[in-house]
């Protein structure tokens, strides 16, 4: 069950927020505020800098986020009639809504400042992401992977994800959210934006059991040394839906595959087989494109024997965007090394915080 965590964000008024110029679309003097009425659990955040994949579930009181985090907004301003699949993003594009403090208050804030319009007909439709890319241009890509359609595009916003080559490092728990037709009156001015995941989520584990099924009374070591699969590379989200209400990708097949991969330095992650199997959590984490899962190979030394690049097989193994894909390898060491495959697919839950530590 997800926990719903609320953010009090206070009215932003021209004292506090930066606003060189009245806008809005019909004289209204109400500002339109952001809030976070968040129902996600689990969510990590990629930093700017490097790109490293770290919790940010530290603090409740911001509902995971951190001052310094930005989302981007799309706005559509519909008067009575229009249909936002006729609209450009008329209100906001891509417009940067950053979490600060001011006067020991969390807000968020951006500029210049928008206010909602005075007729009581008129409609606004607000589409956000979480992280704000570093640069945006129609499909051109940040190094975060993230492109957005151009202002003139109309209609919904395209979202567009590339992954890394190499997406220990780069994968992002990239997060969506709207709030549709909202007016001034609502929530006293104020979008309570309610995030969900946009990726998919797949962590593996691993289960030893030992040799001729393990009645000894033997403690045998093993290292995990390195993991690699193949995912799909590159796809576009168009705001269509399956029967789960989850969101669906179109994927590029022109664009392939590319390779998700993690060594662990030096000896590799130690664990060791006291009882008769033995299963380690977080083994990897990873977010992804919906994807079948193939070319998956992992390293690893048991009892002082090394085995290098074993093929596991994938068949039906399968990730879905806005679900969490659990694999657990079990490992049936001896003169030769075989792994079994059990997969689970389930919604996000909050029992899976800690399943976003990277080794």
């Amino acid at each position: 069950m997800c926990t719903t965590v609320k953010v009090l964000i206070l009215t932003l008024l021209c004292g506090l927020v930066s606003c060189e110029k009245h806008d809005s679309p019909n004289g209204g003097d109400v500002p339109v505020d952001f809030s976070i009425d968040g129902e996600w659990s689990t969510y990590v955040k990629s930093q700017d800098d490097n790109l490293q994949i770290k919790s940010s579930y530290t603090d409740p009181s911001v509902n995971g986020f951190e001052v310094g985090d930005k989302l981007a907004v799309f706005g559509y301003y519909i008067k009575n009639g229009e249909n936002v699949s006729d609209l450009r993003p008329n209100f906001m594009y891509n417009q940067l809504v950053e979490m600060t403090e001011i006067a020991n208050s969390v807000v968020w804030s951006y500029s210049p400042l928008k206010y909602w319009s005075n007729n009581s007909s008129d409609r606004f439709n607000f589409y956000a992401f979480y992280p704000f890319p570093n640069s945006y241009d129609e499909f051109e890509h940040n190094k975060m992977g993230i492109g957005f359609s151009a202002n003139s595009h109309i209609g919904l916003p395209e979202i567009s994800y590339t992954s890394p080559d190499n997406g220990t490092t780069g994968t992002i728990d990239f997060l969506y959210a709207e709030k549709l037709g909202m007016h001034k009156d609502e929530n006293g001015g104020k979008i309570k934006l309610n995030f969900k995941h946009l990726m998919s989520k797949i962590q593996f584990k691993i289960s030893v059991v030992k040799p001729d099924g393990g009645n000894d009374s033997k403690v045998y070591s093993a290292y995990v040394k390195g993991l690699s699969f193949m995912v799909n590379k590159k796809g576009v989200f168009k705001y269509s839906y399956n029967s789960e209400n989850l969101p669906l990708w179109t994927i590029d097949n022109e664009s392939g595959k590319c390779e998700i991969s993690k060594t662990v330095q030096g000896e590799g992650l130690y664990f060791s087989s006291n009882t008769t199997q033995v299963e380690v959590s977080h083994l990897f984490t990873s977010f992804v494109l919906p994807s079948d899962i193939t070319s998956l190979s992992l390293n690893l030394s048991y009892d002082g024997i090394n085995y290098e690049n074993i093929n596991v097989a994938t068949e039906n193994l399968q990730t879905v965007a806005g679900k969490v894909t659990t694999v657990n390898l079990v490992v049936k060491a001896g003169p030769v090394c075989n792994i079994d495959v059990i997969v689970n697919t389930a919604p996000w839950s909050n029992k899976d915080v800690n399943s976003s530590i990277i080794l």
